[in-house]
């Protein structure tokens, strides 16, 4: 006589979510091994989304007593929110400063109009632009016109930058960080709130081994010029880099800059609202302050716009 051996729904169950369990504890390890293969700094990016998921899993590993289960899903969620915790943040102040917008245009981005009016009524003392390419430098025309500074550099692909600043702009210069097509402005402000550099910047997207590379080098060139400035300054953009990766946590310790903003303000992609990653950034050095960031209204791009204020008076 054959006897049919009947799992136990809870023991599989049980299984499934430690195999789970350990494969987030992989996920939330692979980043430290980044300098081996640039595909292992990925995670780093959804660390808190991890962390999430493992709470999750280690709370119900609790409710079905299954404790070593549990307590991998918790170190895993512990391991995820380390980094996340750590990043040096710049306290909010009242927001009375210069008010800055900046946007990722977005290349597939048909919505004109939309951009118009958000820009417009947004109103910022500066905008900066990424993937500003020829033909958003004809359709922003109008807001354009409404600043005294514009700085444009509209190039075909996804890395034309502008700035346009209603303040006089001491002096400006473009850079060229790595071996890219990306170039960043840097303009000197001087007024009675505001006394710095402003350093507007698109990194590469470290989406194949060679862009990896391409954006890491402009993150180090980006950091040798900024510790020979004068003075304090602030990094604006689209980093494509969240402030918990390994790249750009050293960056920020190296450079001695902190986030001026929430840990968690995702910017990217657009349609995934607030399960999105912060990619579009501000980092303010010693002697910044800078006020409460939020997102602006969508414009179609598949990124958010960021608006806050800063000021170096206070």
């Amino acid at each position: 006589m054959i006897t049919r051996i009947r799992r136990c729904p809870d023991a599989t169950v049980a299984y499934i979510i430690a195999g789970a369990a350990a494969a987030l504890l992989l996920l939330s390890l692979i980043p430290y091994l980044h300098g081996f293969w640039w595909a292992f700094e990925l995670p780093s990016h959804f660390r808190p989304h991890i962390a999430a998921v493992s709470t999750t899993l280690g709370i119900i590993a609790l409710i079905l007593k299954s404790w070593r289960t549990s307590a991998l899903a918790l170190f895993a969620a512990a391991i995820c929110l380390t980094p996340v915790l750590t990043v040096p943040t710049i306290l909010p102040f009242d927001n009375s400063g210069v008010v800055v917008v900046s946007q990722n245009l977005s290349l597939e981005n048909g919505s004109v109009d939309e951009a118009l009016r958000v820009l417009i009524d947004e109103d910022p003392d500066i905008v900066v632009l990424q993937e500003y390419t020829p033909e958003w430098h004809e359709s922003l025309k109008s807001v354009a016109d409404r600043y005294l500074t514009t700085i444009t550099v509209p190039r075909n692909g996804g890395f034309g930058m502008a700035v346009f600043s209603k303040l006089p702009v001491r002096s400006h210069e473009i850079l060229a960080l790595g071996d890219t097509e990306a170039p960043a402005i840097v303009m000197e402000i001087d007024t009675p709130l505001v006394k710095a550099h402003l350093v507007a910047i698109h990194f590469q997207p470290p989406m194949r081994g060679h862009w990896s590379k391409d954006r890491n080098r402009q993150l180090n060139e980006l950091k040798h010029y900024l510790l020979g400035l004068n003075g304090p300054y602030v990094v604006v953009g689209d980093f494509n880099c969240t402030p918990f990766s390994p790249s750009l946590r050293a960056f920020i310790r190296e450079t001695q800059t902190r986030l001026g903003q929430s840990i968690w303000l995702p910017t990217w992609p657009s349609v995934f609202g607030w399960a999105g990653i912060p990619i579009d950034l501000a980092l303010g050095s010693e002697g910044v302050k800078i006020g409460s960031m939020f997102r602006i209204d969508p414009i179609g791009s598949d990124h958010r716009g960021i608006r806050f204020s800063v000021t170096t008076q206070l």
